[in-house]
């Protein structure tokens, strides 16, 4: 039974503790064989240095490899069983097969053993959600180089039943179509400024695209503090503003002879690419 605290709530110092340690010492135990692996493949029998550089290189290679196409079946398993139970059974085996690593007698059998270990791998992420519970949780690009599987994962399960424990969660990233699935409010920071800091529905219900069809080409393309960007195209008008309501476009289309207008939304990455990088544009 998790500690308490005399709220009665779950005492997270315990627990950031015991995941801390077990963590440093399983990955300490991870990376420490790295250096002495080639010295190991030439004591069992491994003479030529190219042969020992690919032993050492696949069987160093195999284990991250299966460990991520491991991962969201393992992540399955855990929201049925138990993240706790996920994680005793990846240390327990990883200390079992670096102790079978003592008592092999042929390369093969180290690769073979690698790849067993990265079978039974994946608890840093799982670990890191049983580590506290914390009000305030800071994620600097959690989504940055792995695949969509375990993208959606970590959307999906980490960050969602963080939120919904209560807890507040900032995403730094830039894989903005990815966070828009989760994000209830957004801050944009271009240049080292802060340029918004607003909920995402109010964001993007004020930020709109209005299309517009003319009579004829523009010879000077509209001018307004809400408009972010403005294209034109032969007769059409592509223009995105902020503070959208239907007065702003009664302003903007005053003096132009239109003959169909269309508002679209946007989604939080062409916002920020407006917000950020608005231009004229006339073609």
């Amino acid at each position: 039974m998790p500690a308490l605290t005399d709220a009665g709530a779950p005492d997270w110092r315990r627990n950031l503790a015991a995941v801390t340690v077990a963590t440093f010492i399983g990955f300490t135990g991870f990376t420490l064989v790295m250096p002495f692996l080639p010295l190991y493949f030439e004591q069992l029998g491994v003479k030529d240095t190219g042969a020992i550089a690919v032993w050492s290189g696949v069987s160093l290679g195999v284990t991250p490899a299966v460990t991520a196409l491991m991962a969201p079946v393992w992540a399955r398993v855990a929201e049925r069983y138990g993240r706790k139970l996920m994680v005793a059974r990846s240390l327990f085996s990883f200390v079992v097969i670096m102790g079978a690593m003592a008592y092999v007698t042929a390369p093969w059998q180290v690769f073979a053993l690698r790849a067993v270990q990265g079978f039974f791998a994946g608890y840093g992420m799982l670990a890191l959600t049983m580590a506290f519970r914390p009000e305030v949780l800071m994620l600097d690009e959690p989504l940055a180089g792995l695949d969509p599987v375990v993208r959606e994962q970590i959307l999906n399960t980490v960050i969602h039943e963080l939120s919904e424990r209560g807890c507040t969660v900032f995403l730094s990233s830039h894989e903005i179509l990815e966070v828009e699935k989760v994000c209830d409010r957004a801050t944009i920071i271009s240049n080292g400024r802060l340029i918004l800091d607003m909920e995402t529905d109010a964001l993007k219900s004020g930020v709109r695209r209005i299309l517009l069809t003319l009579t004829s080409p523009v010879e000077i393309l509209p001018s307004h503090p809400s408009i972010l960007s403005v294209k034109s195209r032969g007769t059409e008008l592509d223009i995105v503003v902020k503070d959208f309501d239907e007065n702003l476009v009664g302003s903007l289309t005053s003096n132009l002879k239109v003959k169909d207008r269309k508002v679209e939304g946007l989604t939080l990455q062409e916002i920020f690419i407006n917000l950020t990088h608005g231009r004229e544009e006339k073609s």
